[in-house]
């Protein structure tokens, strides 16, 4: 059961594309159950992607996902098969917070006035999604000059939250700004979302009529298979067209080689004859 804002409820399946940006092959494809988010599926999605890469010969080394993708679980997945990703942060993970000093070694935040804000637990505020909580006492910041601007204070204290999977995101924020980052994110929407449309419009992923996930799959699967032999036969067809104009070409410089060859030795025949 899929159930998005602005959108009907309705009985769906996830599809989740995996595109090789070089090449706009499909690589991988693969039904979820539709109340699962993308970011829960992309684990499973690296998994399967990297054993049939592996069964080529080939070796995934980049990811590139929009932001639906981005959890912590997503995050460890991509660090587990050492593959680099390019996925922006979800709007939650906040990389700053103003006014306050993240102590790594100690694991607590310092405020301006000086005053530490330690660490007092780990809670689960949504399923699986954890957050550390920081902690200081009102009365630690009754009488602070400073607690006007303070982002942290609150009615009963100063309380600080942080994700688990801190590290992770910081990496992939330090990496999101980079220009690689920019230029990767804009070839993304250039490369899967065509090929999603083509899948959605013209090959039968619009409405899928079959029960169960086995099912599911197998038409999926067909319809990547169709798409991708599309590809090779249009590749097939500028290989030959390419080598077409390279013999042209060849045959074109040989001729004009033996032309000139030629040429000379008529002359001087013909000079011999006087």
């Amino acid at each position: 059961m899929s159930v998005k804002p602005g959108k009907a409820t309705a009985l769906n399946y996830l599809g989740e594309v995996s595109v090789d940006t070089a090449s706009h092959i499909i690589t991988h494809i693969q039904a979820f159950e539709a109340n699962q988010r993308d970011s829960q599926c992309l684990p499973c999605v690296i998994e399967n992607l990297v054993e049939t890469l592996s069964q080529n010969g080939m070796r995934i080394e980049e990811i590139i996902a929009d932001k639906g993708f981005s959890s912590g679980e997503a995050l460890r997945a991509l660090e587990d098969n050492d593959i680099i990703g390019y996925i922006p942060n979800r709007g939650q993970f906040v990389f700053d917070k103003p006014g306050f000093i993240y102590n790594s070694e100690e694991d607590h935040y310092t405020c301006l006035n000086k005053k530490i804000i330690a660490y007092k637990g780990t809670y689960e505020t949504l399923p699986g999604i954890y957050n550390k909580e920081y902690r200081i006492s009102r009365k630690e910041c009754k009488q602070c000059p400073l607690k006007d601007q303070c982002t942290g204070y609150r009615k009963n204290a100063t309380v600080l939250r942080d994700t688990i999977d801190r590290t992770y995101y910081e990496k992939m924020h330090i990496r999101m700004q980079s220009k690689k980052a920019r230029v990767l994110m804009k070839k993304r929407q250039a490369t899967v979302e065509p090929v999603i449309g083509t899948l959605v419009n013209y090959l039968g992923m619009k409405k899928v009529n079959t029960k169960g996930l086995l099912q599911a799959n197998k038409c999926m699967t067909l319809s990547a298979v169709a798409y991708n032999l599309k590809k090779l036969l249009r590749h097939k067809m500028i290989l030959v067209q390419i080598k077409a104009q390279q013999l042209r070409k060849y045959f074109e410089k040989g001729l004009f080689n033996l032309l000139n060859s030629i040429t000379p030795r008529m002359v001087a025949c013909t000079t011999g004859i006087k």
